[in-house]
């Protein structure tokens, strides 16, 4: 996959010929995306102002180049969870980043990182010639609840609840589903004729689990 460059000196005129009828003319010749194929020898004739000439040969060694892979391109987990990478494709691996794998420097390596991330692995075969690839891993915020602060009000008097929650992907509702007006709003208004809590669940939408808060409404009879 490299250039192969090849430059003679002593003369005034070269003529290269080589594998496959490679054939050329000049001092500094290049053959672009060389392959296995190109092994082997090289000659130049070098011929002077006067006439006289000389033959010189090299012989060229075309070393294989390691095809890299890995597993998956793309993959998610959760957060606080981790992934096996696997590469293939050469005898040595270097992964980069380094941030949340057990090793760097395996084929295998367990990955925990704490946000996304696209991994490099770098793999070399014995010749040390060496080949990329990568593999994305996405990581999606667990959900989260927060209910909001507990309540007070005079009984028969409505309330609203003060609910927010986080995490990718998610939806969310309050129970029970009693005197409340809307039970998918975060801030719902809410008119129990006693003391209630209120629970606000939020569900991860890509299998990350659930998170579930509660406010408490507090309902004091009126001064008479």
């Amino acid at each position: 996959g490299a250039t192969l460059s090849l430059t003679a000196v002593g003369g005034s005129q070269y003529q290269w010929t080589g594998v496959n009828n490679f054939s050329a003319n000049g001092d500094s010749i290049s053959v672009s995306d060389v392959q296995l194929i190109n092994s082997g020898k090289y000659y130049v004739l070098v011929t002077n102002a006067a006439g006289c000439t000389h033959l010189d040969s090299v012989i060229v060694a075309v070393n294989p180049k390691p095809a890299a892979a890995t597993t998956f391109a793309t993959t998610s987990i959760c957060s606080g969870k981790n992934v096996q990478l696997s590469a293939s494709g050469g005898a040595n691996y270097k992964w980069l980043p380094a941030t949340g794998l057990s090793s760097d420097i395996i084929s295998n390596p367990l990955a925990s990182p704490v946000d996304t991330i696209q991994y490099m692995v770098i793999v070399s075969n014995q010749f040390n010639c060496t080949d990329t690839a990568f593999a994305d891993v996405n990581v999606i915020e667990s959900p989260k609840a927060n209910a909001g602060p507990d309540k007070s009000i005079i009984e028969g008097s409505p309330v609203q609840l003060s609910g927010s929650v986080s995490g990718q992907d998610v939806t969310y509702l309050w129970s029970p589903a009693v005197n409340i007006n809307d039970i998918r709003s975060l801030k719902p208004i809410v008119t129990p004729p006693v003391d209630a809590d209120y629970f606000l669940t939020v569900t991860s939408n890509a299998g990350c689990g659930f998170s579930i808060d509660a406010a408490h409404i507090f309902v004091f009879k009126d001064v008479f």
